[in-house]
C-alpha cells in the first residue's frame, strides 16, 4: 500500500527557475549527463512556444539527503544547494536542463554547453542556435532567449527594435514570445514518501519517457560511494561479456548482481542491497560476473547462440546465471536438467506476461533442486503439439522463433546448394529474416485446417540459408522449392535434406502448400521433442 500518492500539479517556467536556484531541485547521481543535441533543444523551444504539451516533469521530495548527485560540472543547474527541502529530479532531467540553460545562458559553461545558445528571429518567429556564427550570420532582429526574463536586458532589446520599419510587428512578436514562456505550465508529478522502496516502484511504474530509467537505477545511486559505483561495476561486466558477441542489459545484470548476494531479482530485494557494505558488495558482483560469463560460455557451447537477442525472456537467462551461482562447475544432471527447463519454456512460452514473482517461483525451485540433487522439479509439461508453428511467421525475439533458430543451429543444417555445414555463427549473431527463406508458396492458401494462413514466413515453410543463397533467391535465381526436389534424388541430397527438417513424405506435399505446412508442423514437433529427449 503507497502511503503517500504522488501529488500532480502545473507550475509557471519561472517558478520552477526559482526553486531550482535555490537549491532546491537536486539531479541524483544515477541520471545520465546532458547528452541532448542542439535540435532537440530547439524542438523543445518550439512546443513551448506553440503551446504544445512536452511531457511532465517526475520529482521525489524528501527531507533527507537520499541519494549521491551528480557532480555540479555535469549539468547547467547551478550548485546551491542551501534549500532544507530536495526535490530529486526523476524523470525529465534533459528537458529541465534544456531550459535552464537555455534561459541561464549567461550563467553557464558556454564552451561545454553551446545547444544553449539560442536566439529567437523575431521575423521569422523561429529559433535559431547561434554557437559559433559570426554577426553576420545572425539574423538582425534575433534576441538571445536569456535576455527574456531580465526587464534590464529586455530594454536594451526592445531599443534595437523600436527603429525598425516595421517595430510594430517585431514588438507583437517579442510580446508573443515572453507571454509564451512566462505563462506556460508545466505538468509535474511530485512523489512525497520517505520509504524507499514504495518511492522505487512508483518511479517504475510513471516514468515511461525518454530514455528509460528503473529501480536498477536507484540501487546504483542508493550504493554510491566515493570510492564505489556499481555503475561502473556493471559496465565493467558489459564490456568483458560484450566481446563475445553477448551485449546483456544493465537491468539483467543487476538482478544477477543480487542473486549472487543471495537475494531475488525485484525490486525490493534489490533495494536492500543499499545496506551490504561495499567491500562485500563488491564481492557478490564479481561472483556474478562468474556466473554470467560461465552462461554466456553455456549457451554459446549447447545452443549455438552468439546474441543475447536469442533469449527470448530475461527470466531464462536469470535461471541459468542462477544455476551457476550455486554450482559453478555443474553436473551433467544439472546440465540437462537446465537443457529440459529452456527448452520447455520457450516451447511452451511458458514466460510470456508473467510477472517478477513467476521467476522467483523458478528461483526457489532451481535453489531445492540443487541442494537436493533432485532436477525433476524443473521439468514442465510440454503443452507443444506443432500447430504453434504452423499458425506463427518469424517474429525477432519471439520466443517458438529463437527455439527454430537454435533448433536449426544444433541439428547442423547443412546449405542447399552446397551441401556445406551453415556456420552458426552467420546467423546467431543477429536476428535477421533474410537467414531463411520461404519453400512453398502459401499466399493462395485461404484455410488450412480451419485456420486462415498467408504467411511466407510460417515458422513451418523456412529453411536455412547462406547470405549468398539468399541474394540468389531474392534475384530469382534459385527456387527453394526446386532445389528440394532436385536434393531429393540421391541419397546424399536427402541427407542434407534431413539436416533442415525434409524428409521424403515431405518433398511428395511441395505441390500441395497446405498439406506441405501441415505435415512439416509435426515433423519439426517432433524434432523439438527428440531435442527434449521426450520421445525416442
Amino acid at each position: 500500500m503507497i502511503s503517500t500518492a504522488p501529488t500532480p500539479e502545473v507550475i509557471y517556467i519561472p517558478t520552477l527557475f526559482r526553486r531550482v536556484a535555490e537549491g532546491e531541485v537536486r539531479i541524483p547521481a544515477f541520471q545520465r549527463n546532458f547528452v541532448w543535441k542542439a535540435e532537440q533543444v530547439i524542438e523543445l523551444l518550439r512546443s513551448i512556444y506553440k503551446g504544445f504539451p512536452i511531457g511532465s516533469l517526475l520529482f521525489w521530495r524528501t527531507e533527507h539527503v537520499r541519494f549521491a548527485e551528480m557532480d555540479r560540472s555535469d549539468t547547467p543547474l547551478p550548485g546551491k544547494n542551501s534549500s532544507t527541502r530536495v526535490l530529486y529530479v526523476l524523470d525529465g532531467m534533459q528537458r529541465l536542463s534544456s531550459l535552464y540553460g537555455v534561459f541561464h545562458f549567461d550563467q553557464v559553461n558556454q564552451n561545454k554547453y553551446p545547444e544553449f545558445d539560442v536566439a529567437f528571429d523575431l521575423n521569422s518567429e523561429d529559433f535559431i542556435n547561434i554557437s559559433g556564427l559570426d554577426s553576420s550570420q545572425i539574423p538582425v532582429n534575433a534576441i538571445h532567449l536569456y535576455n527574456i526574463f531580465n526587464p534590464r536586458k529586455m530594454l536594451s532589446e526592445q531599443n534595437k527594435i523600436v527603429v525598425a520599419e516595421n517595430s510594430d510587428h517585431l514588438f507583437d512578436n517579442l510580446f508573443k514570445l515572453q507571454t509564451a514562456f512566462q505563462e506556460y505550465l508545466i505538468p509535474t508529478v511530485t512523489i512525497v514518501n520517505e520509504v524507499v522502496e514504495e518511492v522505487a516502484e512508483i518511479f517504475e511504474r510513471i516514468n515511461n519517457t525518454g530514455v528509460r530509467l528503473s529501480s536498477v537505477d536507484f540501487v546504483r545511486a542508493l550504493t554510491w560511494s566515493n570510492d564505489f559505483d556499481l555503475a561502473d561495476e556493471i559496465n565493467g561486466i558489459k564490456d568483458g561479456i560484450r566481446v563475445t558477441g553477448f551485449d546483456i542489459d544493465d537491468e539483467a545484470i543487476m538482478k544477477s548482481i543480487a542473486m549472487a548476494a543471495g537475494k531475488n531479482p525485484n525490486i525490493e530485494d534489490m533495494l536492500s542491497m543499499r545496506f551490504i557494505n561495499r567491500q562485500t558488495l563488491l564481492g557478490y558482483v564479481n561472483d556474478a560476473e562468474r556466473a554470467i560469463s560461465r552462461t554466456v560460455d553455456y549457451l554459446k557451447q549447447y545452443y549455438r547462440m552468439g546474441s543475447y537477442d536469442f533469449i527470448p525472456y530475461e527470466g531464462q537467462f536469470l535461471y541459468l546465471v542462477k544455476a551457476f551461482i550455486l554450482q559453478p562447475n555443474p553436473s551433467k544432471k544439472l546440465l540437462d536438467a537446465l537443457w529440459s527447463w529452456y527448452w520447455t519454456i520457450s516451447l511452451n512460452e511458458g514466460l510470456r506476461g508473467k510477472p517478477d514473482s513467476y521467476i522467483t517461483n523458478y528461483l526457489a525451485k532451481l535453489q531445492i533442486a540443487i541442494s537436493t540433487s533432485d532436477f525433476g522439479i524443473s521439468k514442465e509439461y510440454i503443452k507443444f503439439n506443432g500447430t504453434e508453428l504452423r499458425d506463427r511467421k518469424l517474429i525477432s525475439g519471439a520466443a517458438l522463433s529463437s527455439a527454430v533458430y537454435n533448433l536449426f543451429a544444433i541439428n547442423g543444417a547443412r546449405s542447399l546448394t552446397t551441401g556445406e555445414l551453415i556456420d552458426p555463427e552467420e546467423y546467431m549473431n543477429k536476428f535477421e529474416g533474410k537467414n531463411f527463406a520461404s519453400i512453398v508458396d502459401v499466399s493462395k492458401i485461404r484455410r488450412l485446417a480451419n485456420r486462415q494462413s498467408s504467411s511466407q514466413k510460417a515458422l513451418t515453410n523456412l529453411i536455412l540459408v547462406t547470405n549468398d543463397e539468399a541474394r540468389e533467391i531474392q534475384r530469382g535465381n534459385l527456387v527453394p522449392k526446386e532445389l528440394i526436389e532436385d536434393l531429393s534424388q540421391s541419397s546424399s541430397g536427402r541427407s542434407i535434406l534431413k539436416s533442415q527438417f525434409i524428409d521424403q513424405g515431405l518433398i511428395e506435399h511441395t505441390d500441395r502448400p497446405p498439406l506441405f505446412i501441415l505435415h512439416r508442423s509435426f515433423y519439426m514437433r517432433d524434432a523439438f521433442l527428440k531435442v527434449l529427449k521426450l520421445k525416442d
